[in-house]
């Protein structure tokens, strides 16, 4: 289903954004073979929408995290630190079960849509 972006609301418009690049991180973390935990550090970290959807799109847990500093120093901090060793706080999970199935079911949906488009 196509619909033309005049005729979204700057919510649907913000939300249909959040869902493609988290639905895009999750398919480059796929690529990369990453398990475990996500930590998103940097302006995504209080995006609830994108966290949620990353947690649905990839079936583990995501969290968001917030400091005072540059994401791409304290995320390659957070690579090395161990488990215990993170000082700054971690956002908690905030979508509902039934929330987080039906963007399970819309991660499904947006792969299987993909997948029907022929290779360039």
């Amino acid at each position: 289903m196509s619909v033309a972006r005049e005729n979204l609301s700057p919510e649907a418009h913000y939300t249909i954004v959040c869902f493609y690049l988290a639905l895009m991180t999750a398919e480059c973390l796929i690529l990369a073979g990453a398990s475990g935990e996500t930590i998103v550090e940097g302006p995504f970290a209080t995006n609830t929408l994108f966290l949620e959807m990353l947690k649905a799109a990839t079936a583990r847990p995501v969290r968001g995290h917030v400091s005072n500093s540059t994401g791409t120093s304290i995320g390659a901090a957070l690579l090395a630190a161990s488990p215990g060793g993170r000082t700054a706080p971690i956002l908690q999970d905030t979508a509902t079960p039934m929330f987080l199935s039906k963007m399970s079911a819309y991660a499904s949906a947006w792969r299987k849509a993909i997948e029907q488009i022929p290779a360039l």
